[in-house]
């Protein structure tokens, strides 16, 4: 079954109303000797040893604000790790919850990689398989496809908004989530999808690209495919 979530109610004017677009900030803070460079792979397994608890080594991966969500984990060498996540829609919080709790057992990936620009992405997983995975989304992404088993996101074919700016168009498309079987959303208009079986919420926060420019030139620009999935 196919769920599509369009609401195109503009469809037969020259510009469509777009969708709100958000943005997503993940951070990992950790021992320094292991932080640092271009491009950073992260993958740790221990304990959660704290939720939503005060940092002051949130420094990596373009933590722009104090994390909204944050986990504290500790792996098997004793070193504590604190990954964060901020969503953010047009100055409202829209931070998801993860259902961890402390003393539970995880596995945390966290990729940071330098393009033109930094894109954060993790994953957390458990014994039952994946817990969540936050993808930046911006400058072609940081997960890698075999990251989230099961599930696929890639942004729909079609625009369903385009926003007029000084220099060039902004156009918005919709976000698929292809697992056991698929839903195409609009930015923030969450639903539930299932992996393997299991229920998981699935949260697109911005899919958008930049048309041609009319009054300016402007290199090195990416749009951003940003999205959330938990349980």
């Amino acid at each position: 079954m196919f769920i599509s979530i369009l609401f195109l109610a503009l469809a037969g004017c020259s510009e469509l109303e777009p969708p709100v677009n958000g943005s997503i900030d993940a951070c990992l803070g950790g021992p320094s000797s292991a932080l640092g460079g271009d491009d950073l792979e992260v993958e740790i397994s221990g304990t959660v040893t704290g939720v939503d608890v005060e940092s002051a080594d949130m420094n990596l991966a373009d933590c722009n604000t104090a994390p909204t969500h944050s986990i504290e984990i500790t792996d098997e060498a004793g070193d504590i790790w604190t990954v964060g996540l901020s969503v953010d829609r047009d100055g409202s919080d829209e931070t998801p919850i993860f259902a961890v709790d402390e003393g539970a057992t995880i596995d945390l990936t966290f990729r940071d990689k330098m393009v033109w620009g930094t894109v954060s992405a993790f994953t957390l997983s458990d014994e039952d398989g994946l817990i969540a995975a936050v993808e930046e989304g911006t400058w072609g992404g940081a997960l890698n496809t075999d990251d989230t088993p099961g599930l696929e996101v890639s942004r729909g074919k079609d625009v369903i908004g385009t926003e007029s700016t000084d220099c060039m168009p902004i156009e918005t498309y919709t976000i698929v989530f292809a697992a056991d079987e698929k839903a195409e959303l609009e930015p923030f208009q969450s639903a539930i999808i299932d992996i393997g079986g299991l229920a998981y919420n699935g949260l697109p926060v911005a899919s958008y690209d930049y048309g041609d420019g009319t009054n300016c030139q402007v290199s090195d620009i990416s749009g951003a495919t940003s999205w959330v999935v938990y349980r």
